[in-house]
């Protein structure tokens, strides 16, 4: 963030104290956070947004490489893998759960935080049990036959994604599908 603003918008904050002040100082406010998401999300549930459609995913959040030593939020860090990136480190994962909105970023119904070994399904399952009659797109991570139709079955939802591949399944047939 620091350096984003330096670069990005040194006009506007000539004063920019340094990153380790900036830094102090954030941390310092650090317990208004979840105040001030709770007063965002309150009023983006004040938005009209009646949709179908409910998108969800789960990002990674690194705080140090699994060859170091975590010494950050340790109460809520601890080692996970990043197979996007065939990568394993120390942190937390980040999900969410948004209604798509027409011409506009999708907004947030959920936004939770677990530590990074955590499995996204395992993270978001109680979450997607409680939608109603709505579609929920997502990736392979959610692929999971008995959650699907139980939401069909009795919330009149359904998890929407990509079809897994079969291993040993020819690259032309992959990219057919």
């Amino acid at each position: 963030m620091h350096k984003y603003i330096f670069e990005q918008w040194k006009d506007w904050f000539p004063t920019l104290p340094s990153y380790e002040t900036f830094v102090t100082r954030l941390n310092r406010i650090s317990s208004i956070f979840p105040s001030l998401v709770g007063c965002l999300l309150d009023d983006l549930d004040k938005v009209d947004t009646e949709t179908p459609i409910v998108l969800t995913d789960s990002m990674s959040i690194i705080t140090c490489s699994h060859k170091r030593k975590a010494k950050v939020a340790l109460e809520m860090t601890d080692k996970g893998y990043f197979s996007t990136k065939n990568l394993h480190y120390f942190g937390v994962k980040l999900h969410l759960v948004a209604k798509r909105g027409e011409n506009t970023l999708p907004l947030p119904e959920y936004i939770g935080i677990t530590q990074a070994s955590t499995h996204d399904l395992t993270a978001l399952r109680p979450i997607l049990l409680s939608i109603q009659d709505r579609n929920i797109i997502a990736d392979k991570a959610y692929v999971d036959e008995n959650l699907n139709q139980k939401l069909i079955n009795e919330h009149n939802s359904q998890i929407i994604t990509p079809i897994k591949d079969k291993k040993g399944m020819p690259r032309v047939l992959k990219q057919f599908d």
